[in-house]
C-alpha cells in the first residue's frame, strides 16, 4: 500500500484531472464551462455594483446642483435685502440732515431775533 497524501489520492481514485487551485493547492481542476460562468457572474456582479454607485453619484450629483440653485435664490434675495436697507438708510440719513438743518436754521434765526433784541 502506498503511503499517499489525500491531494495524492483524489487523482487516482476519482479519476480526475488535477490542477493548481490557489489556496487549495492541487485538486481538482474547474471544467473551462466552470471557469467562464464563475467569471461571468464576477463581472456581472462587479457591473451592478458599479450601476449601483453611478446611480448614487447622478443622484448626490443632482442633490448638490439643487442645494447650489436654492443658495443662489438666498444670496439674490439678500442681496434685494441689503439694496432695500441701504436705500432706507439713504432716505432717514437724508431725512435726519434736513431735519437737523431745519432745527439749526430755527436756532440760528432764535438767535439772530434775540441779538437783534438785545441791541
Amino acid at each position: 500500500m502506498d503511503n499517499l497524501t489525500p491531494f495524492e489520492s483524489f487523482p487516482k481514485v476519482l479519476n480526475e484531472c488535477s490542477g493548481y487551485i490557489r489556496g487549495l493547492g492541487y485538486g481538482p481542476k474547474p471544467t473551462k464551462r466552470e471557469r467562464i460562468v464563475a467569471d461571468y457572474s464576477e463581472v456581472r456582479d462587479e457591473i451592478q455594483q458599479l450601476q449601483q454607485a453611478t446611480t448614487q453619484r447622478e443622484t448626490e450629483i443632482s442633490d448638490f446642483k439643487l442645494g447650489n440653485i436654492l443658495l443662489k435664490e438666498q444670496m439674490e434675495v439678500m442681496k434685494l435685502n441689503i439694496l432695500e436697507r441701504e436705500k432706507k438708510m439713504k432716505e432717514e440719513s437724508i431725512e435726519r440732515e434736513k431735519h437737523l438743518r431745519q432745527e439749526l436754521m430755527a436756532e440760528f434765526m432764535a438767535m439772530m431775533r434775540s441779538s437783534n433784541g438785545v441791541m
